[in-house]
């Protein structure tokens, strides 16, 4: 295993907002950087549901190796190499082998998975689904010579990923479905019309709305296994649509998965500059803003109102142009509700 990212979806909403979903493996060791990126969701491989011997046969067979070497100095970055890489690197593979070797005692004192795999994190990759409509926050701060090196790699590369993708325009009310494939589509149209007869088939406008609810279910599913397959190595729509229920019909829900499953939004009915795209309407509430602050007595106008109605409108949680799939939930967040 080493750095990789791809694009699983990328959609374009009419108001001309951007959701990119992409499969990123980056080190175990800077996950809870990246996780500082809130704006962005996140589904991971957990260490505490791969089985242990998996799992350390992965690391002693390709473990995590650092790609800089920094020599100590004051302050958090370090500049300048050691001269001796070879040395730090034997040094480096001899503490992962020696987490293995402790790992496996856990083993033997028949501990749970979720503990024997937190002593071997340092040597794990981990595998990501990321989608988010904003990526400039996370790209300015992670492409940066400052960044650290491993999340500079890893930020690079999934930028790079995005700057080369060409997002598909979605009318209103179409679906992003991160791990969906015109295969997946064709099984589950095939799926839900071999289950009515000529007497008992509805409208064509149910039917589309049957296969679209089995194809966001199987989404889900794949964005918590964050595969295609199934732990079994199979395609399997009905696991993942089972692994959909399991997350969100039960209580408390647990809905990260859904949040990259996402429905384009079009603008309120009501809004009457619809020809500009949701990032001209942030740069005009900008410079609004900016003349307040100038100018405090300054009254606000009946546009500036309207743009910030509207930009509220079509937020759903960390989305911008894209309804979650998981704010369509009931009791999606445990307490108040929330937008």
């Amino acid at each position: 295993m080493a750095f990789s990212v791809r694009i699983l979806a990328d959609s374009v909403s009419p108001t001309g907002d951007r959701l990119t979903t992409m499969l990123a493996t980056y080190p175990r060791m800077i996950h809870s950087e990246n996780m500082t990126h809130r704006i962005l969701s996140k589904c991971s491989a957990s260490s505490r549901a791969i089985p242990v011997e998996k799992m350390l046969r992965a690391i002693e067979t390709d473990p995590v190796v650092p790609i800089w070497w920094g020599a100590n100095q004051s302050g958090m970055q370090a500049l300048a190499e050691i001269d001796d890489k070879a040395a730090a690197e034997a040094w480096w593979r001899e503490g992962v082998n020696q987490s293995v070797a402790h790992a496996r005692k856990g083993i033997a004192l028949g501990l749970h998975k979720q503990i024997v795999n937190r002593v071997v994190e340092p040597g794990m990759w981990i595998t990501v689904v990321m989608s988010g409509t904003s990526w400039t926050n996370f790209a300015g701060l992670r492409c940066h010579k400052d960044a650290e090196p491993h999340m500079h790699r890893f930020a690079d590369m999934a930028m790079e990923s995005v700057g080369k993708s060409v997002p598909m325009p979605l009318a209103a009310g179409q679906w992003h479905l991160p791990f969906i494939g015109p295969e997946d589509v064709e099984l589950a149209t095939k799926w839900i019309e071999d289950g009515y007869d000529s007497t008992t088939r509805p409208d064509s406008q149910f039917i589309k709305h049957e296969i679209e609810t089995v194809l966001c279910k199987v989404s889900v599913g794949r964005c918590a296994r964050v595969s295609y397959l199934t732990h079994d190595g199979k395609r399997d729509l009905m696991e993942d649509i089972r692994l959909h229920d399991r997350l969100i019909a039960q209580v408390p829900l647990h809905a990260t998965p859904a949040e990259h499953v996402a429905m384009a939004m079009p603008y309120p009915a009501w809004f009457q500059s619809a020809h500009l795209s949701t990032h001209e309407l942030n740069n005009m509430r900008m410079a609004y803003r900016q003349q307040r602050e100038a100018a405090p007595q300054t009254q606000i106008t009946q546009l500036e109102l309207e743009i910030e109605t509207c930009l509220a409108q079509l937020q759903s949680g960390n989305f911008r142009g894209f309804r979650q799939y998981r704010k369509m939930k009931m009791n999606e967040h445990i307490g108040e509700p929330m937008p």
